[in-house]
């Protein structure tokens, strides 16, 4: 950690100790904000920022986060609505860049800046036929340039997860289903579910797209390489280990008004008053 806080000076970014594994990231934007960084297990550095949340609507976030840089999402934790981003930690020890691009995505969400332009580039694109094959998984190539991997949960069921070029990087997906045709209660549980999940799961995000289509995604960069893929493909496979039974448990408007009454939630679906 200490050669990695002292590559980090060397950018401008100060990691100030306030805690048991846990720094605070200077500069913040806005100022008042405050950025934490986390180091669990050595396996991620996480980090986190509280967000002020007025009129929560959980379907607003959920598409949010499709929009979001990097892998930035939106989740509920038990201190509220935060903004996080997993690296890594193999990854930004051996290139500190990821960590101060991280940072740097953060800030400018928090600062409201302008979208960061991550995908203008000059560079070719992420080369998907030549990751895939060099990979220990298989993966069977689909239409439009996209592949296919199956991923076997702890219950034993088997999700099929997506991989596909986006801008010059590549993002890899889950879909867990369709909020269209649900109850209020049950579309507003399920949403709760997956703020929460995605505060559990590491690097995944939860994502809701314009069909009410609801999934875990993990956005790789170019140079992302068969380590990263990897870690992809378990942190979807623990997204569908969280989700997918109570996914389908809380269809069920019943069960989904006595976890909204257990959790003391209620997220309108996008237009819902």
């Amino acid at each position: 950690m200490r050669s990695l806080t002292g590559q980090l000076d060397l950018a401008g970014i100060r990691l100030e100790p306030c805690g048991a594994a846990q720094w605070v990231a200077r500069p913040s934007a806005p100022p008042d904000c405050t950025i934490h960084l986390d180091v669990r297990g050595n396996r991620f550095f996480t980090f986190r920022a509280k967000v002020q949340a007025a009129g929560l609507d959980g379907a607003h976030l959920l598409s949010r986060n499709r929009e979001l840089p990097g892998n930035l999402k939106f989740v509920l934790r038990r201190e509220g609505l935060c903004l996080v981003e997993d690296v890594p930690a193999a990854a930004a020890m051996f290139d500190p860049s990821r960590v101060a691009a991280a940072l740097a995505r953060m800030n400018a969400v928090l600062g409201e800046a302008e979208e960061l332009e991550a995908n203008r580039s000059s560079q070719a694109g992420v080369d998907l036929s030549g990751l895939m094959a060099s990979s220990p998984r298989t993966f069977h190539e689909r239409s439009g340039g996209r592949y296919a991997v199956d991923l076997e949960t702890r219950r034993g069921r088997v999700k099929t997860a997506v991989v596909e070029r986006v801008g010059i990087g590549m993002k890899v997906s889950l879909e867990l289903g369709n909020l269209e045709g649900l109850t209020a209660d049950s579309g507003s549980a399920i949403v709760h579910l997956l703020l929460r999940a995605g505060a559990e799961v590491r690097l995944a995000r939860p994502v809701m797209d314009p069909r009410q289509s609801v999934a875990f995604e993990v956005r790789l960069e170019v140079t992302s390489g068969e380590e990263d893929l990897e870690a992809a493909c378990l942190a979807l496979t623990a997204a569908a280990d969280v989700c997918d039974a109570e996914f389908g448990t809380l269809k069920d408007e019943r069960i989904a008004s006595l976890y909204l009454l257990a959790t003391g939630t209620y997220f309108p679906r996008g237009g819902e008053q």
